[in-house]
């Protein structure tokens, strides 16, 4: 049925419509029918109700975005920092969650980043095209594609990283603060560094909060200091990054 409406589709560039074989026109109007009940059910229906694809196949991950809400514009980092206190101290506790998740989880931070490059590990069970030999990771470098298959890509990340900030913000304790939390959660988007951008007040062009190996965070618990997740990742075990001297760093421990 589809398919032949396609193939009607095509014939509709060097054919009229009243040259049309009845069969076919019944299958348009089949098709529009189709089309209008998907609309009229779209407006009818909630937007959480669509996001069906998991539920249907449990080993896969449906990338979405993270937004089921009106978008929101991203903040450049410095203006998040200074600007968002509850959004910046929910984006550095969920980024370092987002670190600590198992190497073995594809959803981890570790295989998410890999697939644009390395570790050489398979993820979600697709290995290496054929034609690909000594190529690192999924990402289409050097192609026309390369934009659309990026802005896929940074959907998954801000995907999972969103389900770990909108968990975290619900752990603060009950009443005024975890509400601020949550109202913080549903406003935050992954921010962008400008690095062009001329630094305040004659500050470095490098962000300080890039640098400093540790910070200091309001933590559901109360206040604690962490690693810094924007200075450095630590890998449980480095061998699959592949190329010399990643995958021999020895870093201690700081935290």
């Amino acid at each position: 049925m589809l398919f032949s409406s396609i193939l009607g589709v095509f014939a509709l560039v060097s054919t009229s419509v009243s040259a049309l074989p009845a069969i076919w026109e019944d299958e348009f109007q089949a098709l529009d029918d189709e089309y209008r009940e998907l609309q009229k059910r779209e407006n009818e229906t909630d937007f959480d109700a669509t996001f069906d694809i998991e539920k249907r196949q449990s080993s896969f991950y449906a990338i979405t975005g993270q937004s089921k809400t009106p978008l929101r514009a991203r903040l450049e980092i410095r203006d998040l920092q200074r600007n968002k206190p509850n959004q910046w101290q929910l984006f550095l506790i969920a980024l370092q969650r987002f670190h600590d998740l198992p190497q073995s989880d594809k959803l981890s931070y570790y295989q998410i980043s890999g697939i644009h490059g390395v570790p050489r590990v398979n993820w979600d069970s697709v290995g290496q095209c054929s034609g690909c030999s000594g190529a690192d990771g999924y990402c289409t470098h050097d192609s026309i594609l390369f934009l659309g298959w990026h802005r896929a890509y940074m959907l998954l990340f801000e995907q999972k990283f969103m389900e770990i900030v909108r968990a975290l913000a619900n752990e603060y304790p009950a009443g005024d603060k975890r509400a601020q939390m949550v109202g913080a959660a549903g406003l935050l988007r992954f921010p962008y560094w400008d690095w062009a951008a001329l630094p305040p007040n004659g500050g470095n062009v490098m962000p300080d909060f890039f640098t400093t190996q540790t910070v200091t965070v309001d933590h559901p618990q109360g206040r604690r200091t962490q690693r810094n997740p924007m200075f450095r990742h630590d890998f449980t075990n480095p061998s699959d990054l592949v190329y010399t001297p990643f995958r021999n760093w020895q870093v201690s421990s700081i935290i």
